[in-house]
């Protein structure tokens, strides 16, 4: 998918479900985004690049979790939020 301003996201996702009574579901799943101006009004960070995988299996109640990862980085390859803040949150 990519907006006319340039932003990309790729996705692929695979899926089982097993026919039959209560039964496992099966996710893998991996994505890649470029974006230069999406995030812009929220995120004053320049371009982001992000990319991550996921792999799990939800049985009932259970939920195994073999792989989660994602990256966030600017258009240089950098962490962007390396060496930044959080704001502080009161509640």
């Amino acid at each position: 998918m990519q907006t006319p301003a340039g932003d990309k996201l790729s996705a692929q996702a695979k899926v089982a479900l097993p026919v039959g009574p209560n039964p496992s579901i099966s996710v893998v799943a991996k994505y890649a985004a470029d974006l230069p101006t999406l995030l812009a009004p929220w995120l004053p960070l320049g371009r982001v690049k992000a990319a991550g995988e996921a792999d799990f299996t939800l049985a009932g109640e259970k939920l195994e979790l073999r792989q989660l990862q994602a990256g966030v980085t600017d258009a240089a390859g950098r962490d962007p939020l390396q060496g930044r803040r959080a704001p502080a949150v009161h509640l």
